[in-house]
């Protein structure tokens, strides 16, 4: 019913399968709270790393990719990623899976680990000017450092990379990406990657785009449409309430009367509060209930926001009362950072 996985690459490689590890792009926007299509990611994975106390999760943070689009100086990079990686182990990270996460930033790993260089430097003379581009969507306009990150993110999944570090980490292993439909376009390269550098293609799995308050016509806006169209892991009880209330579009049919939604039921698809449901309820047979209902007109578009309010809440409270102190995030780091 929920639909939230729309298929992937490589799927048959996870069958039986027990040399595998995870990997994460941490990409930036505008500020380094998690919005709500992020912390679903990260709550799958937070979910596989529980069932799997084997399983190894690596997390590169995208800095090179922030000098890039020229949005902060270089010395404002790390403390912005600092702050995101912050609320990223605030919501993933447990006392038994703390040896599980690793995090390295692209910049400082590729300063301090040659190998890593000379990898990506390799792989960076095999691969086509025209393919990074179109993947990436990069244009005249873009700065010359655009052409050379998106390499980076290609190699990350190279099981090479991480066995020095992590010696459960092998040569054979292969990687696996779960991320939103929307981001699957900067793993293409790694594909090549693969084939040039001689190491398992990855394994993508594919979900669903969690669309703005504003409706399903906004998948295209994902990390760049306006803060108050969707739910930030910052956000306060109240905060939640007024954008909910606010923005999210109603599945109401007819008029939009609650006489005509008890007659006519109401729209699952359309009522953005039935949609985000489906990836932050956390009781199946709950959600199945509340869709059941509202389809039928037992259930008004209020209720399902209400719904949605106390879901969200709940969800972002595990980030906003979390605490982790600097010295602790650095020891996730592969390499320690100075």
């Amino acid at each position: 019913m929920r639909k939230i996985l729309l298929g992937g690459k490589n799927i048959d490689k996870l069958k039986n399968n027990k040399n595998i590890f995870l990997f994460y792009e941490l990409v930036f926007n505008n500020h380094t709270q998690l919005a709500l299509n992020e912390i679903f990611i990260f709550d799958i994975i937070k979910n596989l790393l529980e069932k799997n106390p084997d399983l190894h999760l690596i997390i590169q943070i995208s800095d090179d990719d922030l000098y890039s689009k020229g949005k902060f100086k270089f010395h404002e990079v790390s403390k912005f990623a600092l702050e995101k990686i912050e609320n990223v182990l605030k919501f993933i990270s447990t006392e038994n899976n703390h040896n599980q996460i690793h995090i390295f930033s692209n910049s400082s790993f590729r300063l301090k680990d040659n190998e890593y260089e000379s990898i990506v430097s390799n792989f960076k003379m095999q691969i086509s000017y025209e393919k990074v581009t179109k993947l990436f969507n990069i244009s005249e306009d873009d700065p010359v450092s655009a052409l050379d990150y998106p390499c980076y993110i290609a190699m990350a999944t190279n099981p090479d990379i991480y066995t020095k570090y992590i010696p459960q980490i092998k040569k054979e292993f292969t990687c696996l990406i779960i991320n939103s439909i929307f981001n699957m376009n900067r793993y293409q390269l790694a594909f090549d990657a693969a084939k040039y550098c001689n190491f398992q293609e990855p394994i993508l799995l594919a979900t669903k785009i969690i669309p703005p308050l504003t409706g399903i016509n906004g998948y295209e806006c994902n990390f760049n449409y306006i803060d108050n169209l969707i739910l930030l892991s910052g956000d306060e009880r109240k905060a939640l309430e007024n954008k909910i209330k606010k923005h999210a579009i109603s599945g109401s049919r007819g008029s939009g009367s609650l006489e005509d939604h008890q007659k006519l039921g109401g729209d699952v698809i359309k009522d953005i509060a039935c949609q985000y449901l489906a990836f932050i309820e956390k009781n199946v047979e709950k959600y199945k209930e509340t869709i059941d209902k509202f389809g039928k007109g037992q259930i008004t578009c209020g209720e399902t926001k209400k719904m949605l309010v106390e879901s969200a809440d709940e969800l972002f409270k595990i980030i906003r009362e979390g605490k982790i102190d600097n010295n602790a995030i650095k020891d996730y780091f592969i390499i320690k950072e100075s």
